[in-house]
């Protein structure tokens, strides 16, 4: 008959890798893209949904003229949050905008996530 002691032992060492096993399976990856411009991501193997976070780019302030004058600050971009279902392999395009130029009063450029691929 074993003992308590190497029964406790068993059911802990079970319970430590059991939780260790699910804990690798349902881990996320965080991949963030802050590059201004276009590119593509591919769908890793077993990856079937992601969410997607998206800040558009925020506008650019504007000068004042005249004396006294003060200029106005740009504003800030959208966002959005966004679960897609993906498929393992394929490819799917993003575009990072870029924000809007000072003293220009110049609007920041959009921010996308293509998940319909062709």
């Amino acid at each position: 008959m074993s003992s308590p002691k190497i029964k406790i032992f068993s059911i802990v060492y079970f319970l430590f890798f059991t939780l260790l096993i699910k804990s690798f399976s349902f881990s996320q990856t965080v991949q963030t893209f802050t590059a201004t411009g276009a590119g593509s991501w591919t769908a890793p193997c077993g990856i079937t949904s992601i969410t997607v976070e998206l800040w558009g780019a925020g506008g650019g302030g504007q000068r004042a003229n005249g004396n006294p004058s003060m200029g106005g600050g740009g504003s800030g971009g959208a966002y959005i949050k966004v679960t897609y279902p993906v498929s393992p392999g394929t490819t799917y395009n993003y575009f990072v905008g870029a924000g809007g130029s000072g003293n220009s009063g110049q609007n920041g450029e959009d921010s996308w996530f293509d998940a319909n691929t062709k």
